[in-house]
């Protein structure tokens, strides 16, 4: 088990690693870290440049990776992260560190990684403020998780088939609709991979009311009723892969 807190100032040379929120916190005390990598389940500390400073002996058996070699890497580079649909969650701006570090710590959240061989493991992670914007990631195993959620993925795909052949010709829209703004869009598709409100807020960083007045425009400009029907037509009119 090793930590390395960073300076407070330094900067990763990699591309695309944003600066850190502004902040007069020290980093963890090495008491404080020691005791969190005593946890019996995979567990690791990322600073806030998502470079990680401390992994766990659980995460090493997880990942069959020593930590002398995951420490310095940056955790979206290591984790590989994906959703169940195969679209990546790990990457830089990550939206549940974000929503962390304003104040409002996401629910825990599955996600498939790699291990040391390359395989996917489904796993829940959750994560853990920590002083100076560090935060712990804890892991577990999530096969029952992902077996139920892509359960719920197949019955979303089945209303949404339903949802189509339900549309007569004449009910059909008219042409793809400009009016969606950026937001709009990134709300569309958070809705296609089945978030609900909570999460969407927690992801984007806002609050749920007005995540619920961006869904009500969503379902206006597209002449839906629910939002799965508004997910269909926008996947019938390409604004959805």
């Amino acid at each position: 088990m090793v930590y390395e807190p960073m300076a407070r100032n330094a900067h990763l040379s990699r591309p695309g690693v944003l600066p850190p929120l502004e902040t007069s916190e020290p980093p963890p005390a090495p008491a404080v870290v020691s005791a969190l990598l005593r946890c019996g389940d995979p567990l690791f500390i990322i600073d806030p440049h998502y470079r990680i400073v401390a992994w766990n002996r659980a995460a090493e058996a997880l990942f069959d990776l020593p930590a002398d070699q995951a420490v310095g890497q940056t955790c979206f580079h290591l984790l590989n992260g994906i959703d169940l649909r195969g679209q990546r969650v790990c990457a830089v701006p990550c939206g549940p560190m974000l929503a962390l570090q304003h104040g409002t710590p996401p629910p825990c959240f599955a996600l498939q990684v790699e291990d040391g061989g390359g395989v996917r493991r489904p796993v829940e992670v959750s994560l853990l403020p920590l002083p100076g914007g560090f935060a712990a990631h804890v892991l577990r195993a999530a096969d029952r998780q992902v077996s139920l959620e892509r359960f719920a993925e197949q019955i979303r795909h089945a209303l949404d088939r339903l949802a189509d052949a339900a549309l007569v010709p004449g009910d059909r829209p008219p042409a793809p609709l400009p009016g969606l703004t950026d937001r709009e869009h990134q709300i569309l598709r958070l809705l296609a991979q089945g978030a609900t409100t909570r999460q969407i807020a927690a992801s984007l960083v806002l609050s749920t009311g007005t995540v619920r007045t961006h869904i009500q425009h969503i379902l206006a400009k597209l002449g839906a009723h629910r939002r799965l029907e508004a997910v269909a037509i926008a996947r019938r009119l390409g604004l959805l892969p």
